[in-house]
């Protein structure tokens, strides 16, 4: 209990555990977040590696703990902790898959799990992830999404039309 504040986006969590877990200090939310509008207070978020989440810490200068569930997510992930702006963390069972692929398929003997507290700690008091993840949002300042969007769409178009 080190006293921070968690805002949760936990959608189809049972009205018993909502009434049970939201309080002052971790505030549970069933519906949607406007990220943007919630992530300039953050010190980390803790997220599944989907590309908006971590578009969004990065371009706001905030260090990530990743649990990816999907391949996809572990790939993109690699790539931010890489860059120094984030640790990665991953289900035992979806470790394990990855780790048996092109094995002999020799079960392993199971592994403690990982240690969430030493992570969280990591990321709120070594600054360098804080300081990788202020570079991306230093290097890519002003980016828009809808620029991007407006860019790609005429990238295609003039593709289409050659």
């Amino acid at each position: 209990d080190a006293g921070h504040r968690v805002l949760a986006y936990t959608p189809g969590i049972s009205r018993e555990l909502f009434e049970k877990f939201n309080s002052e200090r971790l505030v549970v939310s069933r519906e949607p977040l406007k990220l943007k509008n919630m992530i300039g207070g953050a010190d980390m978020v803790i997220c599944h590696g989907g590309p908006g989440t971590v578009t969004a810490s990065l371009l706001a200068g905030i260090p990530l703990l990743i649990l990816p569930t999907q391949m996809e997510q572990v790939m993109s992930t690699r790539r931010v902790v890489q860059l120094g702006a984030a640790l990665m963390s991953m289900p035992e069972d979806k470790k394990k898959q990855a780790d048996k692929d092109g094995k002999d398929g020799k079960e392993e003997p199971p592994k403690p799990p990982p240690d969430y507290p030493a992570l969280l700690n990591r990321l709120l008091t070594e600054p360098g992830f804080r300081a990788k993840a202020g570079e991306f949002a230093q290097k890519y300042k002003g980016f828009s999404r809808e620029r991007q969007a407006r860019m790609l769409a005429s990238r295609v178009e003039e593709l289409l039309r050659s």
